[in-house]
């Protein structure tokens, strides 16, 4: 499946049984990988644990019919990239960046940021949202605003 490529019914029905497999595994742990090539030869492959782990997330994510992406942490992201990973516009995505909520650099005229500093900076509004949900519902059960 090509980066970006909407996966079709039947990837998406056999990612989620492959997912649901591999979930049922208590832990992310290293393991072999048995495949078929093309020319119906079994290939097995070592796997680390933490690649079992994403593979996990990788299938769980194409059964749901979502086309996958993988980048590492060092990558970096345009402004465009990195404004829909935060749900964000472009423009304000740059506002935020000019204010220094982000780490970026310069490439000429365009900004690059970080993939590992997008989501630390999307792990830390989202914990604080949660935060404030918390402290919200609190005082509303204080004030018995659910009776």
């Amino acid at each position: 499946m090509p980066a970006h490529a909407i996966p079709d019914r039947d990837t998406v029905r056999k990612a989620r049984q492959a997912g649901e497999a591999l979930a049922e595994l208590e832990n992310a742990t290293p393991g072999i990988l048995r495949l078929r090539d093309r020319a119906g030869r079994i290939v097995e492959i070592n796997v680390p644990g933490a690649a079992v782990e994403a593979l996990g997330e990788v299938l769980e994510t194409i059964g749901k019919g979502h086309a996958v992406r993988v980048l590492a942490d060092d990558e970096e992201l345009t402004t465009n990239e990195a404004a829909d990973l935060l749900h964000v516009s472009r423009p304000h995505l740059v506002t935020m960046l000019e204010r220094g909520d982000l780490p970026f650099r310069r490439v000429g005229a365009h900004r690059r940021i970080r993939l590992a500093d997008v989501l630390a900076f999307k792990r830390r509004e989202d914990d604080a949202r949660r935060a404030a949900l918390d402290e919200l519902t609190g005082l509303s059960d204080e004030l018995g605003l659910y009776d």
